[in-house]
């Protein structure tokens, strides 16, 4: 038997849609990035190692659909346990990662593009990054339904209810 995922993929929108959102916003700039930018920076804002902005966009690129598909994995070995309802902080974990990666690396290519010496993220655009993204996503998980994956199994469907009699015989 194929196992599917039983939880509602679309709970994970605000994350999927910050990710497209950079992918969108850095290719269509490609042509401000210089050819090397900042990829480590110490604690004062200065660079300690450079390197392509295609590094960074593969880092975050690759990263943010390991923690979308992490989230999405997660959320239904969670929904599979469930007895009641309850909130799960497991389903902001691919939000709020993506948040950061998104706003820090964003701010760090914005600031290569401008040329400054040190590099820092605007408190705006990272409360705003993190902020909106976990505030967008904290809504949708307690939205999805709750199923009794049991019966769901046993009687080969996916969308019962929780509460509904079970057959039988």
């Amino acid at each position: 038997m194929k196992r599917r995922l039983n939880h509602p993929v679309w709970t994970h929108l605000p994350a999927a849609a910050l990710w497209v959102g950079f992918v969108v916003w850095f290719l269509l700039r490609i042509g401000d990035w210089p050819e090397s930018i900042p990829l480590q920076i110490n604690f004062a804002g200065e660079p300690t190692t450079w390197g392509s902005p295609w590094i960074a966009f593969g880092l975050v690129t690759l990263l943010g659909l390991f923690f979308i598909t992490l989230t999405a994995l997660l959320d239904d070995l969670w929904a599979r346990q469930e007895t009641r309802k309850r909130f799960n902080f497991l389903s902001l974990l691919d939000e709020l990662i993506l948040a950061l990666l998104v706003t820090i690396q964003a701010a760090f290519l914005q600031t290569a593009a401008d040329g400054a010496a040190v590099y820092r993220v605007p408190v705006v655009w990272f409360v705003a990054g993190v902020g909106g993204a976990v505030l967008l996503g904290v809504p949708l998980p307690e939205s999805s339904p709750l199923y009794d994956y049991e019966y769901a199994l046993k009687y080969g469907s996916r969308s019962v209810p929780r509460g509904v009699p079970a057959l039988s015989g």
